[in-house]
């Protein structure tokens, strides 16, 4: 429930990158329109979400990522 902060934000298939700030928001311009994956790590912490992205639109939304009971 709390935000991530210094995560790291991956769009497949694009390969862009981000890091999330101290509120847990993160911007990725430029994403070619169509579905996307965004995942999104912090230590053993990771999560993803498929999304479709609109020709030239802004969206907010949220991911939720869980711990890895087992890391190794």
């Amino acid at each position: 429930g709390a935000p991530a902060v210094n995560a790291t934000v991956t769009i497949a298939p694009d390969g862009l990158i981000a890091q999330t700030d101290a509120q847990g928001n993160f911007l990725v311009p430029n994403v070619a329109p169509g579905e996307v994956e965004i995942a999104a790590f912090l230590g053993t912490s990771a999560g993803t979400k498929r999304v479709t992205v609109g020709n030239g639109l802004t969206a907010t939304g949220d991911l939720q990522m869980v711990e890895d009971p087992n890391p190794n």
